[in-house]
């Protein structure tokens, strides 16, 4: 509808077609109606839809807009699409950011508006990770630390608070020797070193694992895993033994469970998963001999 394809069309597909002008692409990011791309030399790709300056690269329209290299952005190491606004990891640790700041998940002296280009995020430094929210934000620092930043109307921030917005990066309490972070709605999740998940937010859907909103982090009982994800309204961990497990909302049987039906509680998933070696973060971790790891 809005080119996020980034094929020249607002149609809608039911196949894959191929994104013209993209190559040596490392990695790729979805937001709500625009896609981004990391390539290998470290710069980033975005195209579709540019409403809130979420493609980062000036172009005044604001739908359909080809693949353009985001503007002032090199040695990037990862990105986060949220809705409307997207998230850069250079080499260096710092985080770069920009698109919707409504609620101020862009961060930064940005005045609660657009951000047409990114903007370093300030305060952070040594960060590993990113992971952007439907209005919020989320870093992993080295340290196993997690930051948040944005709207916190739903507990995204882990803090302890709703109804407020924060535009400096803060972090959140409670959470230590973190070594992913995923975040996709109104919700989050952090995997520890020792395999336990954790999450926190919005849990009308029971993403969070409860049927209660959650304030702060909380952990997710009789679970472990080596890989999360946050979907938009239910959450998902992947087990050292190939296995996944969801919860949260089924209307479309995203949990893979052969049901439909909402769940309060991690369920298994029907078909096994595949992964090869150990996650990066084990990798590094081994490498250097320490407990604590990054992803």
């Amino acid at each position: 509808m809005y080119g996020q394809l980034g094929d020249g069309t607002s149609d809608s597909r039911s196949s894959p077609v191929l994104v013209p002008g993209v190559t040596e692409v490392k990695t790729v990011a979805a937001g709500e109606s625009f896609s981004l791309a990391l390539r290998e030399d470290g710069t980033v790709m975005s195209w579709g839809r540019n409403l809130y300056r979420q493609l980062g690269h000036g172009d005044p329209g604001n739908i359909n807009i080809p693949p353009a290299q985001v503007e002032e952005l090199t040695g990037v190491v990862a990105v986060s699409a949220g809705a409307n606004h997207a998230l850069a990891l250079r080499e260096d640790g710092t985080v770069w950011a920009w698109g919707d700041n409504s609620y101020g998940q862009v961060a930064g002296e940005f005045d609660w508006m657009l951000q047409f280009v990114p903007g370093q995020v300030p305060g952070l430094s040594g960060v590993t990770a990113v992971a952007a929210g439907l209005s919020h934000s989320l870093a992993l620092r080295e340290d196993g630390t997690v930051w948040a930043w944005g709207s916190s109307s739903n507990g995204q921030l882990g803090n302890g608070t709703t109804g407020r917005f924060q535009n400096i990066p803060e972090q959140v309490p409670g959470l230590t020797d973190v070594v992913a972070i995923s975040s996709r709605g109104w919700h989050s999740l952090a995997l520890r070193a020792d395999g336990t998940v954790w999450t926190w937010g919005h849990d009308i859907l029971s993403q969070v694992g409860s049927g209660a909103l959650h304030l702060v982090p909380v952990q997710v009982p009789g679970l472990t895993g080596v890989a999360i994800s946050a979907g938009s309204g239910h959450s998902l961990v992947l087990s050292g033994d190939g296995t996944a497990v969801g919860w949260g909302a089924n209307r479309q049987g995203a949990l893979g469970n052969g049901e439909s039906n909402l769940h309060l509680t991690p369920a298994r998933t029907l078909l096994p998963c595949r992964f090869t070696g150990m996650p990066s973060w084990e990798h590094r971790a081994s490498a250097r001999g320490q407990s604590q790891a990054s992803p």
